[in-house]
């Protein structure tokens, strides 16, 4: 790692230059491979009185859990992929993943022991064969426990909504099986 000396000076303008990205869910404008966007009125670092700051959600515009690195990792739409999953954070996760890999190319039985990785959010359609992209998921979410150091389903915290949620990603909403059989996100 070498630092750039015209980057750490006092008049270095990163949303100017296009090289601030933002942090955490939130990012500065459409970020892309090689650039971010503007995220003040101004187009720089520091707008004068009555200009703006407007950040963009990170991963905004792309399908709820369509992407494992462009979409912040605590979204709804991860959350509802990590409930799909049958993840826990708990040692039984490991037996989880067993099952997933045992249905790895099987046979298409919506009611048989691969029916939950064959369809729901994350293996979308009405039944397909569990593939890489399936064990992949739920190798994405082992030993994650989502709302550490509690349990959602048995110890919750406080004030939190019971699971399983209807979560809502932009304009979609998510909902889980018991609401929604056909489209729910944990079929």
């Amino acid at each position: 790692m070498t630092v750039n000396p015209t980057d750490v000076t006092a008049t270095f303008d990163p949303i100017a230059t296009h090289v601030f990205l933002g942090s955490g869910q939130y990012e500065c404008g459409i970020v892309t491979s090689t650039a971010s966007g503007a995220c003040t009125s101004s187009g720089t670092q520091n707008p004068s009185i009555g200009q703006t700051y407007t950040l963009t959600r990170f991963g905004n515009g792309l399908a709820p859990a369509s992407s494992v690195n462009g979409i912040y990792f605590r979204s709804s739409g991860n959350t509802a992929l990590w409930t799909w999953t049958l993840e826990s954070g708990r040692p039984s996760d490991f037996l989880n993943f067993a099952q997933v890999v045992s249905c790895y190319g099987q046979p298409v039985n919506l009611n048989g022991p691969c029916g939950h990785w064959q369809q729901g959010i994350g293996n979308p359609g009405t039944g397909t064969v569990v593939g890489l992209s399936q064990v992949a998921i739920v190798n994405r979410f082992f030993g994650v426990s989502w709302v550490a150091p509690f349990d959602w389903q048995t110890n919750p915290p406080l004030g939190i909504i019971p699971f399983p949620p209807v979560l809502y990603e932009g304009p979609v909403t998510l909902n889980p099986c018991p609401i929604d059989p056909v489209n729910g996100y944990d079929c």
